[in-house]
């Protein structure tokens, strides 16, 4: 791995696995809320379209969920920039 995310490459990476997953908001919302997030579906979805800022915590949450859900796409949305 190489050097950390900023909060910003962490965004694209997050929204960008959201959408490859095809998975719905509700439903990505509830796998966050079932680990231990506590946003609502609101703040949730204003981070995925880039209209607010998730706390630290909350980004390594949504982080979690999505390598859980699959673990290729999350390689691909993180490490994907390391390739080129």
């Amino acid at each position: 791995m190489g050097k950390p995310m900023t909060a910003a490459e962490q965004h694209i990476a997050l929204s960008s696995a959201v959408h490859l997953l095809g998975i719905g908001l509700p439903e990505l919302w509830l796998e966050y809320f079932a680990m231990g997030g506590n946003l609502e579906l609101f703040d949730l979805e204003a981070y995925i379209y880039a209209i607010a800022t998730l706390p630290p915590m909350d980004r390594a949450v949504l982080e979690q969920v999505i390598w859980e859900l699959d673990p290729a796409i999350f390689d691909l949305a993180f490490n994907a920039p390391e390739a080129f």
